[in-house]
């Protein structure tokens, strides 16, 4: 899927996109997460594969399926650690099974963020080429 955005800020050959609310997140019952700036626009980073400044208008490509990975790990693996935790600690008592939950939850983080460092940059949108403005 591609989007039309405007560069925002650049770190490297990363690239803050701001992309206005597209037709996708009207149907989208995560869309509350999107919307960071609470002005109606999504920003998202993105890989700089042609060269751009701040405030160029630029087509982002998505891939559909990294979307809904990318929401399933962010919500599904550290509540599923976090049950985890709470069935492994009832075995024992109520204060064991909240700590262990909560033992559990911060592993599914941590396995997360390893995640994020191994595979963002195969996973990240991209930068396909730079808008003439209208």
């Amino acid at each position: 899927m591609d989007e039309i955005g405007k560069v925002v800020g650049l770190n490297g050959n990363l690239a803050k996109v701001e992309l206005g609310i597209s037709d996708h997140c009207t149907n989208c019952k995560m869309a509350s997460f999107c919307l960071v700036t609470g002005s109606g626009k999504r920003e998202i980073m993105t890989q700089d594969l042609v060269g751009v400044k701040i405030g160029d208008v630029v087509r982002v490509r998505i891939s559909g399926g990294n979307q809904l990975s990318s929401i399933l790990l962010v919500f599904g693996l550290p509540i599923l650690f976090g049950i985890i935790g709470l069935f492994i600690g009832a075995n024992y008592s109520d204060v064991a099974s909240l700590i262990s939950g909560a033992i559990g939850l911060g592993v599914g983080f941590g396995i997360l963020k390893l995640v994020e460092i191994l595979f963002f940059k195969k996973r990240i949108p991209k930068i396909v080429e730079i808008c003439q403005e209208e």
